[in-house]
């Protein structure tokens, strides 16, 4: 009945999310936004199912712990969350996850999702799948962001390098969230160290350096170059290059 009442729009939609590990998959679970679920969310809403081994599991995480594969509201506020986990009795194997189709979420909202054990978040829109080790096996936590983008468009601004006792210290401000890459260059433009990529928040952030190239030998001092290369979730790339000077 909700699969028949839904119709994509800016107040109803649907976000895919699939596991995958050893040849074992779940690909029945979903979140989203519909409006009719405000009069009866209990029939918008599916438990998941138990797993029977060997498994990958990946369920939502609602009110009182309550486990859903399907886990809808019914009105998108500016920030949405949705908390789920991933679980598989296999130790050692990897896990993928996916958001396999997001043309239903509006364009004018971004999509991340966040590794809360490893501390990492990414943009779902230009992210092909995510994968990471099991372990010994258990159980791992996540979470699903969906919020309004602002206006403003991205920018770099207030970019500086400095270095003190032979490591090096970046520091730059976004206008918005984007996936930022920081990379070290010699005089010619050859990239000799990679000291930063990850998703950076709006305002200041910064990065460190050991002074050290991919190869883990130490850099001769001297002058270099510093560019900061951000992505946004809707297309928008921008640099900053900035000089920097070694010393030991």
């Amino acid at each position: 009945a909700a699969q028949a009442a839904r119709r994509p729009a800016a107040d109803a939609w649907v976000i895919p999310v699939v596991a995958r590990a050893a040849g074992a998959m779940d690909a029945a679970s979903f979140a989203g936004v519909l409006p009719q679920a405000a009069g009866d969310p209990a029939a918008y809403s599916v438990d998941n199912p138990p797993a029977i081994g060997p498994y990958v599991d990946l369920y939502f995480v609602g009110d009182g712990g309550r486990r859903l594969a399907v886990d809808v509201r019914a009105a998108a506020g500016p920030v949405e969350m949705w908390e789920f986990a991933v679980a598989t009795d296999m130790a050692g194997v990897e896990v993928e996850l996916a958001l396999p189709d997001l043309s239903e979420v509006p364009v004018d909202k971004s999509v991340v999702l966040v590794d809360e054990a490893a501390g990492k978040r990414m943009y779902a829109r230009t992210m092909t799948s995510y994968s990471y080790d099991s372990g010994e096996g258990g159980t791992r936590r996540f979470r699903l962001e969906v919020a309004d983008r602002g206006d403003a468009g991205l920018m770099i601004t207030s970019a500086t390098a400095t270095s003190v006792g032979g490591r090096m210290t970046v520091s730059y401000t976004l206008s918005a969230e984007a996936q930022v890459s920081v990379e070290v260059l010699n005089i010619a433009g050859r990239r000799v160290a990679t000291p930063g990529g990850d998703l950076a928040p709006a305002g200041v952030s910064t990065t460190s350096w050991n002074g050290r190239g991919a190869t883990g030998t130490q850099c001769p001092a001297g002058r270099y170059l510093v560019r900061i290369t951000a992505h946004a979730d809707d297309g928008q790339q921008v640099q900053a290059l900035v000089p920097l000077s070694l010393n030991r």
